[in-house]
């Protein structure tokens, strides 16, 4: 197939359009917003990219392990951050 500067400019408008439309750049800026929340939260994330997996509710114990890591995550002081926590099955 020969392309043509017909033919390409045309592909060009299309994808320029698609890209520019109220829906992408609506979707991108939501995609955003999820991406900078969950980089900010476990939980956020967990719920986020796995409602599946996590459809309770979390309890107070999930949530101070979610603070935990995030605290080891977020604020890394030290190369190597060791974590254990004990909890009932």
């Amino acid at each position: 197939m020969k392309i043509t500067s017909k033919t390409l400019f045309g592909e060009l408008a299309n994808a320029i359009e698609h890209e520019t439309s109220t829906g992408a750049v609506l979707e991108r800026e939501a995609k955003n917003g999820r991406v900078q929340r969950s980089a900010r939260s476990l939980e956020v994330f967990a719920k986020e990219y796995f409602p599946a997996i996590f459809t309770a509710p979390f309890s107070d114990l999930h949530k101070e392990i979610f603070s935990s890591v995030e605290d080891i995550i977020l604020n890394r002081r030290h190369r190597k951050n060791y974590y254990v926590r004990a909890a009932p099955r």
